[in-house]
Parts: structure tokens; C-alpha cells; sequence
């Protein structure tokens, strides 16, 4: 799967930021990461592809502004270990995933296109009543 560019088709899935195909789609990049054996080179070699665009989605996807957060019950734990994955794996995601909180994306071409700043909604979660959600935001400021 690594070898015919699968982890491309599955983060394409992520960035679409349809709901249970993001989470499907990352279960199976957390089995390629896992099991594949020349994921890690993947990554390193395809780094624009894990920039901030994916990690904004993926925070919107582990914290959901406030009106939605209610609605979306399901917790998205294989998304939450891809995060931390990646985070704790390659260093220029720690980048990429700092410029995506701040609320800009500027990425490979060194333009900027400002987006609502993702640090506020981690922030708040450190308080929230939700486990799940106080947890991740503990292990998301910390990888």
C-alpha cells in the first residue's frame, strides 16, 4: 500500500473532513504507521502532505468549537493517536501543527491564508467537563 502512494488516498480522506471517514481513514493510517514497513519513509519523503491543512482538520476534528461539540458525541480516538504519532515521530509535524493552532497555513510556498486560530479551542478544553476532551488537549500541548 505505502509503495502505490495508499497513505496519499488516506489523507486526502482526513482532509475531506467527512466525519466517519476521517475517523475510518485514520484507523487505517494508524495501521499503516504500524504496519507498514516503509511508512516512516513515506512521511519523510511526502512531508508537504502532513502540513498544517491536515492538521487544522484534525483539530477541528478533536476540538470542535463549542455549538458543535455537543451534537458530535463520538470520540475520536484513532484520530487523537495519529496526532500524537506524528507528532512525537517527525519533527517538522511539531511545525506544522503549531502554524495550523495559530490560525495561519503557510506551508512549502511560503504563502499565508488565515484561519480562526485553533490554540483557543485547545485552551478551553483543558477545562472542559469532558474527560476525553481535558485528556487530549493535556496530550496534544505536550507532544
Amino acid at each position: 500500500v505505502v509503495q502505490i502512494d495508499g497513505i496519499k488516498h488516506v489523507i486526502k480522506a482526513v482532509t475531506d473532513n467527512v466525519k466517519p471517514p476521517t475517523e475510518i481513514a485514520m484507523v487505517c493510517l494508524n495501521e499503516l504507521f504500524r504496519t507498514g514497513t516503509n511508512s516512516m519513509d513515506w512521511l519523510e519523503s511526502n512531508k508537504q502532505e502532513i502540513g498544517p491543512a491536515f492538521f487544522r482538520k484534525l483539530f477541528l476534528r478533536l476540538f470542535p468549537p463549542a455549538d458543535q461539540a455537543d451534537a458530535d458525541k463520538d470520540r475520536p480516538h484513532a484520530s487523537l493517536a495519529a496526532c500524537l504519532f506524528l507528532l512525537q515521530r517527525l519533527p517538522d509535524c511539531g511545525r506544522a501543527a503549531h502554524v495550523a493552532a495559530i490560525g495561519a497555513q503557510r506551508w512549502g510556498d511560503g504563502k499565508s491564508t488565515a484561519y480562526e486560530a485553533m490554540y483557543p479551542h485547545i485552551l478551553d478544553s483543558l477545562d472542559s467537563d469532558e474527560e476525553f476532551q481535558r485528556n487530549t488537549a493535556e496530550a496534544v500541548l505536550s507532544a
